[in-house]
C-alpha cells in the first residue's frame, strides 16, 4: 500500500500548498475531485479508513520533511482531526 498511496499524494501535492494545513488541505483537496475520492476509496475499502488516513498523514509529513506542531479540528468531512505542521 505504501508505494501505491505515495503515488496517489504525488499526484495531489502539486495541486495544494505546503503549509501548516497541508494534510487537511490534502483531504479537502480529495473530496472536491471525484477521481482522487473513487482511488480513496479504494484504499479505505482494501485497508480501512483507520489505517489510511493516518498513513495518509504521515506520508504528507514524511514526504514534505515537515515537523509537528500540534493537532486542530478538521475542515475535511473525511477526517475528524489532523496534525498541524
Amino acid at each position: 500500500m505504501d508505494q501505491s498511496l505515495r503515488q496517489f499524494l504525488l499526484n495531489i501535492f502539486p495541486h495544494v500548498q505546503i503549509n501548516r494545513t497541508v494534510t487537511d488541505d490534502v483531504f479537502m483537496f480529495i473530496e472536491s475531485h471525484p477521481d482522487f475520492l473513487l482511488r480513496y476509496h479504494q484504499f479505505c475499502l482494501e485497508y480501512g479508513s483507520h489505517v489510511v488516513n493516518p498513513k495518509i498523514g504521515r506520508l504528507v509529513k514524511i514526504m514534505n520533511d515537515l515537523p509537528n506542531t500540534g493537532r486542530t479540528v478538521a475542515k475535511s468531512k473525511l477526517i475528524r482531526t489532523y496534525t498541524l505542521h
